[in-house]
């Protein structure tokens, strides 16, 4: 069975605003959890001086307020919102994810130094040209594929 996980980033700090979607993948949700886990710290490891430690048991919400627990307490952050989905098996639900960050509208991403989505994980990188044509399926026909129709796709 795949796994998804999602993550949601809004920073805002003194290097500008940032926004960040990240869709995880994998067959093990412990695998997933540590990609996550690598990821923040790899963000952590930027302000090499604080002194808080990354919580990395309990659930993923957890994780998601340990991390923005730390970066309250960087003084170069603003502003910062983090949260992450707890891990799910539908397709579409992620395709959904995908669909959130593609509505937004271009004018409001100029006010972002960067606002990006990232795919990590097996299956969403191998099938990460899907989501941009299902996107427009969606915006041109109102269509969000099923599950089976991902599958079959996702296959070619």
């Amino acid at each position: 069975m795949i796994y998804f996980v999602n993550l949601y980033e809004n920073s805002y700090s003194q290097a500008g605003r940032f926004l960040t979607y990240r869709l995880y993948s994998g067959e093990s949700i412990d695998g997933i959890k540590k990609n996550v886990i690598d990821g923040l710290k790899d963000s952590l490891y930027l302000h090499r001086g604080h002194k808080n430690v990354l919580n990395t048991s309990g659930s993923f919400a957890d994780l998601a307020s340990s991390m923005e627990d730390i970066l309250a307490e960087i003084p170069d952050y603003i502003d910062y919102e983090l949260s992450i989905s707890e891990p799910y098996s539908d397709k579409e639900r992620a395709l959904e994810f995908y669909l959130e960050y593609a509505g937004i509208d271009q004018d409001d991403l100029q006010h972002y130094e960067e606002g990006n989505f990232y795919f990590y994980g097996h299956w969403v990188i191998k099938n990460q040209g899907f989501f941009p044509y299902a996107a427009d399926l969606y915006k041109s026909h109102g269509v969000i594929p099923d599950n089976k129709l991902i599958d079959f796709l996702s296959i070619i």
